[in-house]
Order: structure tokens, then sequence, then C-alpha cells
């Protein structure tokens, strides 16, 4: 057995990312990473006595070649003798989520209601060590907080990612020691697009320049800032109590009793809670909302920041999705 697939399966049993007859979907795309996963997956299927399912998402945006996607990814299930199941993209007409955001949520969403409908333990993804460091870059000129820095990771719920500790080369170097041909999507290699720029010209500078490590380091770094991520948000939850958090509302009396560190922590936890995740809520609408919360005068008003509506009535606030 191939040094690849020890390492693999030495990882993913030290991090328990999954256990011994599980319920695996698998999502590919028939790209390297996804193609790698399905292979590694295959072999070990037996072994592991692993229940598994291909679900390929078309979105249809490179037309026949998106077809052409789809079609190798249903024969390469079909030669691993496993369940395919694949949907074509639409984008809802009244969302106000860009592109990129609405084929993610589309494809989770397709991902999970596949998983559940299997009874299926886990939906597993095909992103790697390159894509790790990518995204790190990608949100770090964004403008994010720790949370988002480390928003890849080897096992968030049901999703889980067992090549993130894994190079692009050598799953490269795997697939073609297996003989496993995949497919290529050109536009990864188009210079407009910002995580292709990162990719292709900021981090190869960065290791020639800097640390030829550099990738190895990020990851490192992006595994203690995720302890960091967990202390924080069990000392909010802590905060959330002395607010008298209940109802998606707390209590501005109890909340101005805070520090200023704490109120901040107090928001972004009401923030997750209320929508479900910090996206698209930056740090300026903790510190905008924070400021109209230190303002209340016992007039009853309506606020909309970050996706978010605050409801300031009788000294408490109430949070809802603005959307709702």
């Amino acid at each position: 057995m191939s040094g690849f697939i020890k390492k693999f399966q030495n990882r993913v049993f030290h991090k328990r990312i999954f256990e011994r007859k599980s319920g695996i979907i698998i999502g590919v795309s028939g790209g390297p990473d996804s193609v790698c996963l399905l292979t590694i997956f295959s072999l070990l299927k037996d072994k592991y006595q692993l229940k598994l399912k291909v679900c390929h998402v078309n979105y249809g945006l490179r037309g026949k070649y998106s077809d052409g996607d789809e079609n190798f990814v249903k024969k390469l299930a079909m030669k691993s003798n496993l369940e395919f199941s694949g949907v074509k993209f639409f984008q809802k007409n009244n969302s106000k989520q860009n592109l990129e955001e609405s084929m993610r949520e589309f494809r989770y969403d397709f991902f999970e209601k596949e998983r559940q409908k299997s009874g299926f333990d886990y939906i597993a993804v095909g992103h790697n060590l390159d894509d790790r460091v990518e995204t790190f870059f990608l949100n770090l000129l964004r403008g994010t907080g720790s949370g988002g820095l480390v928003s890849l990771r080897e096992k968030n719920n049901k999703v889980i990612r067992p090549l993130l500790i894994f190079s692009r080369k050598e799953i490269l170097e795997f697939l073609e020691s297996q003989k496993q041909k995949y497919r290529v999507d050109q536009t990864n290699q188009d210079e407009k697009y910002t995580r292709n720029r990162i990719r292709k010209v900021l981090i190869p500078l960065l290791e020639k320049k800097f640390n030829p490590k550099l990738k190895k380091r990020i990851s490192d770094l992006e595994d203690n800032l995720l302890v960091a991520n967990l202390a924080e948000k069990e000392y909010s939850k802590l905060l959330m109590k002395k607010v008298d958090w209940k109802n998606l509302s707390f209590d501005l009396v109890k909340m101005s009793k805070l520090n200023d560190w704490q109120k901040q922590l107090v928001l972004r936890q009401a923030c997750r809670e209320t929508k479900g995740n910090l996206r698209n809520f930056s740090r300026a609408h903790i510190f905008e909302l924070e400021k109209v919360l230190r303002g209340y005068k016992s007039i009853d008003k309506e606020i909309f920041i970050g996706g978010l509506r605050a409801r300031i009535s009788k000294g408490r606030v109430q949070f809802s999705n603005q959307q709702t």
C-alpha cells in the first residue's frame, strides 16, 4: 500500500475524522482533488466497511465541458460500483448572494439532502493543503476576523476534509501512480480571479523569497487559531448568560456592565446564533451596533445592520434575520 494511503489512514483515525462503517457522501467535481478522494475511499471501502455515494453538481458555466465533467464523474462512480446522484445548479431569482456564494450554498444543501436521504454520517469534500492556504490569504485580503482565517477544517459538524494535510503536488503524484485520469478546469489558470492570482503569484513569491515551508506554517497557524476560536466561543456562551440571552434577545442594562471586549463577543455570538454564521458581519458592523446600543435612551427603535434586524424596546434588544 502506498505511503499516501498510509498517511491518509493515520490522519483519519488519529483525528477521528470518520469511523469504521461510516456512511459517506463524496462530493466529486471531476477535478484532481475530488477524484483523489473518491479513489482512496474506493480502495478503503471494504477494509473499513464504508457505505459510499458519489454526488456531483453541474453548474453549467462551461457548457459542454460542464456536461463532460458530469459524465466523467458518473462513469467513475459506475467503475467503483457506487451509487451516483447529480443535480443541475440554478440560482434563486430573489437571491442577494453573488454567484460564488450561491453555488457554494446550493452545493452543500444538495450534499446534505443526499446525506439525510441516505441516512449517512458525513459529507466528504476534496479540499487540500493548498486550498487551505489560498483561502487563508483570500479571507485575510478581504478583511476577516480570526474565525474567517480557519474556514476550512478537517471536521466541521457533518462535513469532513480528509485531504487537508496533503499538498496539491502530493495528490497529483498519487493520481499518476494510480494511472487515474481527472478533469481540468481551465478557468483555474485565469489570473483575473483573485484566488488564482494568490495561487500562481503570491504564494510562490512568498515561498521563494521568505519561507519555502510557508504552507506548513500557515496550516499550523490555522490549527492554533482554531483552538483559540473554540475557547472564545465557550467564553462567549458564559457572557450570554450574564446578559440574560434568551429567545434571541438580551438585557441592555446587563450588557452595559460588560467591558468593550466582552460586548463585542456578545454581539458576535448574537449574530452567530441569529444568522447561523458571521458571513458579511464585519468588525465595523459590531462597532456600529455597539455604538447604537450604547446611545439607547429608552426610545423604541429598529435598526438593520450586516444582515441583522435589531429591535430595541423596553430595555432589551431583539435580534432576527433581516430577510425574515
